[in-house]
């Protein structure tokens, strides 16, 4: 609630009703990836880890122009193509994966309490 505060400091007395709470859906390296198959007509994006709002508008103009078979710098970028690798094999995802979670929350937590970086972030960064 602090956090919110500090960052919206009209919201502060806003009533929480809700909160985000699913599971773990990032790649295994964080990173996002666009891809268009000219044979199928299928093109993926995805990937986005936290930056959807801005990472959906440049996977949707990315997507065009490969769609459209134009050269442009956003069919050179490095998302283009991307492909991370797998995640560890259950239980190992399941384990590691409820760890970072765990890991961030507590971070988050800190963070509230403190008004300092955590140094879990860093940690986790690495997976």
């Amino acid at each position: 609630m602090r956090t919110l505060a500090r960052a919206f400091p009209a919201a502060a007395d806003a009533p929480l009703t809700h909160h985000w709470g699913g599971p773990l859906a990032v790649p295994r390296d964080w990173s996002m990836a666009i891809a268009f198959d000219r044979a199928s007509g299928i093109g993926f994006a995805g990937g986005y880890t936290g930056h959807g709002v801005a990472a959906a508008n440049i996977s949707g103009r990315t997507l065009a122009d490969l769609v459209l078979g134009r050269d442009s710098d956003l069919t050179t970028m490095p998302w283009v193509g991307h492909r991370s690798r797998g995640w560890e094999p259950e239980p190992i995802r399941f384990l590691a994966s409820t760890a970072i979670v765990r890991m961030l929350g507590a971070a988050d937590r800190r963070e509230d309490a403190t008004g300092r970086p955590d140094r879990a972030y860093g940690c986790c960064a690495r997976f």
